[in-house]
């Protein structure tokens, strides 16, 4: 005699959906930490009246530069929020003088225009603020607009030491665009 139908029999048929969203899950969890990777490891970039000391008052106090914005290193990309503003700049040569340092600093851009822009240098020990006080030499400290390079000297009095380079709009440390480390 047959035995009567199994009722397991007409159930549907299993689902492996849940593996498949398993998956899309893990793909999307590595996809944002590949990216948050990479944004923050991405280095976010001077011109030049005399050197002067810039006295600072908890009122004046900078807007604080980004870590991924500063670098130890003689080039770097920059990208200036107030005008989407793109480019590179460099410090192609540090000379330390007895109370001053000479810098030959390239700017260019690739991306729009820098017409005003100045350096500061800011010590890295006392955090003391120092500006060229002294007209820049060559090209340095006229515009760069896309497609073009400037490229001179400045000359900062402050103390021999290792110190942070500061590209700023013309409007001052409240407007920083990159930065870079010099070694005394």
């Amino acid at each position: 005699m047959s035995q009567p139908p199994d009722i397991n029999q007409y159930q549907p048929p299993k689902r492996h959906g849940g593996w498949i969203a398993v998956i899309i899950v893990t793909a999307v969890v590595v996809a944002l930490v590949i990216v948050a990777r990479r944004i923050t490891s991405e280095p976010a970039s001077p011109a030049a009246p005399t050197p002067s000391s810039v006295a600072t008052s908890a009122s004046s106090t900078p807007t604080p530069i980004p870590a991924s914005a500063t670098a130890v290193a003689s080039s770097l990309p920059f990208s200036s929020k107030d005008d989407d503003t793109q480019g590179r700049w460099s410090i192609d040569h540090v000379k330390w003088g007895p109370s001053t340092v000479t810098l030959t600093v390239t700017i260019e851009v690739t991306k729009g225009s820098l017409t005003d822009y100045t350096f500061f240098i800011m010590e890295n020990e006392s955090t003391d603020i120092h500006q060229a006080n002294r007209p820049a030499t060559g090209s340095l400290g006229s515009g760069v607009t896309q497609g073009h390079k400037v490229h001179g000297t400045i000359t900062i009095d402050c103390p021999r030491t290792d110190a942070t380079v500061m590209l700023t709009h013309g409007s001052g440390m409240s407007s920083p665009i990159s930065a870079l480390t010099i070694r005394a």
